[in-house]
């Protein structure tokens, strides 16, 4: 029979951060209904059962909005703790993409065939099948594991077969999906290191020490090839222990390397020396395949795909949400009594001011919904931008300028999360348009600080976090026909 308890546990989590400082009771009706008890809200109901049903509530299930506690119930569902939002990846799940996804990367020692769900509706069924070699006791213990997940279904079926394991089917448009692929190892490597560490970051037992690639206490900078050109990293490799790069996709290579006066065997013999750490953000399968089984070949820790850079983006959630309390005893209880506040006289800005305030601990919890099935690009849907929103500005071209801060925040997120200078692109048209992410990342970059120093310490910092417009690290005379490995 279908299982919602998970999904509807979700939901509420989802209506507590939106409306942060609201408490709530779940309660189970009867085997399909049930209803949420808003205990303190003082707001326009109506207007929030809206925004619920619109934007939170799944098509399908039946999840009421109430004022008053319920007399009658079949049971009382506990909440999702906002200390670990993960919660064992209960109920995660939802399309057959992440099924596969998480089953395969959770059970990487069984073989699996294919996953899939012959039989839909109420009592929809999944199935796995395992290789005819699958012990009889790890079969038995994935049964255990799967039911235990929350998956939706009490029905699932284990069986083997002799088949040959399916292929997966790819999706060019599907480039904010996160997947692992078997000819990119590093891929299927970050994506156990997430199952088996997710739920330490979210509760605050992790440290990005812990990341191979972070290199603490050491001077770092990053810089963005991915669409747009950037400055000659000689100079970078001069003044910075570490490098990060986001290189060009495959068909961008030649150009790339012919601008930094590179060949590809000088690039991998820098990151084998530990100067150079790739960044891939995008789908790993659009990066040059060579360039990254070479790198991963001698050098694992220095090519870093979209699920490593998840790992590197929570991790520093979790650590700033810790960090900013310490500074600042009680700020998360104060921002939920203040948004709350905002949610009786209807007064946004004084929302948009308590959603600024408790900004790392909302992003943390909102953080682990998108990271887990979704590429670092997701990032725009809870990052600092999130608090820009349109709300927010009042003056021309808002909707440009909102687009910007959504298209152009993933690197000032990462750089910050990286503790490293952020150098920004510039691209020159053949018009002499000049686009930059300049205003941008500073603007991100100067919030983001907000919630790692004291006063005193940020005007100290102030301007160093990214070079100035037009100073791209003129110190050094880079002729291309130097050799970068000197």
């Amino acid at each position: 029979m279908i299982k919602q308890e998970g999904i509807v546990k979700r939901c509420d989590l989802s209506l507590r951060v939106k409306y942060f400082g609201i408490k709530t009771e779940i309660y189970q009706i009867d085997n399909f209904r049930f209803a949420i008890f808003c205990e303190n809200y003082k707001g326009d109901f109506i207007k929030m059962n809206t925004v619920f049903n619109h934007s939170i509530k799944p098509v399908g299930t039946s999840i009421l909005l109430v004022k008053e506690r319920p007399e009658q119930y079949i049971k009382k569902i506990e909440n999702i703790s906002f200390d670990n939002v993960v919660d064992g990846f209960k109920a995660t799940c939802v399309t057959l993409k992440d099924l596969n996804d998480f089953i395969k990367l959770r059970f990487y020692n069984i073989e699996i065939i294919s996953v899939s769900v012959p039989a839909s509706g109420i009592d929809f069924e999944i199935l796995v099948e395992v290789s005819n070699e699958t012990p009889q006791e790890l079969i038995e213990n994935l049964h255990i594991a799967l039911m235990d997940f929350d998956l939706g279904t009490d029905k699932i079926s284990i069986k083997k077969s002799n088949k040959n394991p399916s292929k997966k089917q790819t999706n060019k448009f599907d480039v904010m999906l996160l997947s692992s692929y078997e000819h990119l190892p590093f891929t299927i490597d970050e994506g156990v290191f997430w199952l088996d560490n997710a739920e330490r970051i979210y509760s605050g037992g992790f440290n990005r020490s812990e990341l191979m690639f972070f290199r603490p206490n050491t001077t770092k900078c990053f810089f963005d090839f991915s669409v747009f050109d950037n400055i000659n990293i000689r100079s970078a490799l001069l003044l910075y222990d570490t490098v990060y790069i986001a290189p060009p996709f495959c068909d961008g290579m030649n150009n790339f390397l012919t601008k930094q006066g590179m060949t590809l065997e000088e690039l991998i013999d820098l990151i084998e020396m530990g100067k150079v750490v790739l960044l891939l953000p995008n789908d790993e399968t659009r990066y040059d395949k060579r360039l990254l089984l070479e790198v991963y070949k001698k050098s694992p820790i220095s090519v870093v795909g979209r699920r490593g850079i998840n790992l590197l983006l929570s991790s520093y959630l979790a650590e700033t949400m810790k960090s900013y309390e310490i500074l600042h005893p009680n700020i998360y209880d104060i921002a939920s009594e203040f948004f709350m506040m905002g949610i009786e006289d209807d007064n946004i800005k004084f929302q948009i001011a308590a959603k600024f305030m408790a900004w790392p601990k909302i992003a943390l919890i909102k953080s682990f919904s998108e990271l887990n099935v979704l590429s670092p690009m997701s990032v725009c849907n809870f990052g600092i931008n999130d608090i820009l929103n349109d709300k927010t500005f009042s003056i021309i071209k808002k909707e440009d300028i909102s687009f910007e801060f959504t298209v152009n925040s993933l690197n000032a997120h990462i750089a910050t999360a990286l503790q490293a200078t952020y150098f920004p692109f510039r691209h020159v048209d053949k018009n002499g348009f000049i686009y930059s992410d300049y205003a941008v990342s500073k603007t991100i970059g100067d919030m983001l600080s907000f919630f790692s120093y004291d006063a005193g310490t940020l005007e100290n910092l102030k301007g160093i976090y990214t070079q100035g417009k037009d100073d791209y690290i003129n110190l050094f005379d880079c002729r291309e026909n130097i050799d970068v490995l000197k």
